[in-house]
């Protein structure tokens, strides 16, 4: 579904003025992100790479984080992306958005 070329796109994290403002405290935006991960079938390492990317962390920080590779980083964002059926960060920012 995704080329490589794709792929730089879509591993950067949302930058804060793509977030809505209204969002309210980041235990709300992680609850409403597990909520997402949970209705798209998400395995649990999807989840914590999830919540991690739509909080604003760049893959090397995921990487960093987990303890995994970059590659396996865009193999669990490519799967959060198909399994959500979107293709952009705008997709995703407005699956947050709607879950309010």
């Amino acid at each position: 579904m995704f080329t490589d070329r794709d792929m730089t796109a879509f591993v950067e994290p949302p930058v804060p003025e793509e977030l809505p403002e209204e969002l309210g405290p980041t235990e709300d935006l992680d609850a409403r992100i597990r909520d997402i991960a949970r209705e798209n079938d998400l395995s649990p390492r999807e989840t914590e790479v999830f919540v991690l990317w739509a909080t604003g962390h760049g893959s090397k920080a995921i990487q960093d984080k987990l303890v995994v590779s970059s590659a396996t980083v865009k193999t669990h964002l490519r799967h959060i992306y198909e399994k959500g059926d979107v293709h952009s960060r705008t997709d995703i920012l407005e699956l947050i958005e709607k879950s309010r």
